[in-house]
């Protein structure tokens, strides 16, 4: 689930995806002098005996402003938005 700020509403998004037994973690960033710059993250496959994928996002001098993906119960797309950083 996802809370943003739309212009000066405060959006609070549905949750989606399945609950695992890693479950969920949340974090708060003081904005606008913090601001996220990568995520990490696994892919899963549906049988054991398949490994995952690591993959990363992040883009070299750039923070990330937004996400954008597709899902069901489990997620099928994930990306993210991203500006230059600006002091």
């Amino acid at each position: 689930m996802f809370e943003y700020i739309n212009g000066f509403q405060v959006v609070i998004g549905d949750e989606r995806g399945k609950m695992t037994l890693l479950g969920f973690e949340q974090f708060e960033i003081n904005y606008p002098s913090e601001y996220t710059i990568k995520y990490l993250g696994v892919t899963l496959r549906s049988l054991p005996c398949l490994a995952g994928t690591s993959f990363e996002l992040k883009e070299e001098g750039k923070k990330v402003v937004g996400f954008h993906g597709r899902a069901n119960e489990p997620l099928h797309q994930f990306g993210a938005y991203d500006l230059p950083i600006t002091n």
